[in-house]
């Protein structure tokens, strides 16, 4: 089963609320064609005729539904271009800060990071081919630093990247 992803449901709300603009409008048209046929046949007044109105108010509603859907399509389109862009920033900032450090941290923060930015901290011994203690120390300078950070995973530590 295919994921839709924001942007495409993006586009999908703003073609849906255009197709139901045009139908939305056709209806009006027709409503209001049909209450100058009524109003020909009314003795009354034009400014008190219940037949003779503009558009009617379930109408204007109906068009700000469909325009409030639009923009949420516009806002999905949008939001998902801001979350590439973070993530680009991120990945140059993520890389900037691998420079930066040198030997045996630099080889431990690009584990974690070519790891998707978490792994388990026994994971990263046996990746990086150092010892438990060596490990643990450098992580311990990265996290103050505030690059990296250990949580808690049942018995184990999961090291998570710190983009902040």
């Amino acid at each position: 089963m295919e994921v839709i992803s924001s942007k495409q449901l993006g586009w999908i709300l703003i073609g849906t609320a255009v197709a139901i603009f045009f139908v939305h409008s056709f209806m009006v048209n027709e409503i209001l064609a049909l209450q100058g046929l009524l109003h020909q046949d009314c003795t009354l007044p034009e400014n008190i005729c219940p037949f003779k109105s503009n558009i009617p108010i379930p109408a204007v509603i109906g068009y700000i539904i469909d325009v409030g859907l639009a923009g949420f399509g516009v806002f999905l389109i949008a939001s998902k271009r801001q979350t590439e862009r973070i993530a680009v920033e991120s990945q140059h900032k993520w890389k900037k800060l691998v420079k930066e450090l040198e030997g045996e941290e630099r080889q431990i923060y690009s584990l974690i990071g070519t790891s998707g930015g978490f792994i388990f901290q026994n994971e990263l011994v046996d990746k990086s081919g150092m010892n438990k203690v060596k490990v643990t120390r450098i992580l311990d300078k990265l996290e103050t630093r505030g690059l990296v950070e250990r949580r808690r995973r049942g018995m184990a530590n999961v090291v998570v990247l710190k983009y902040s």
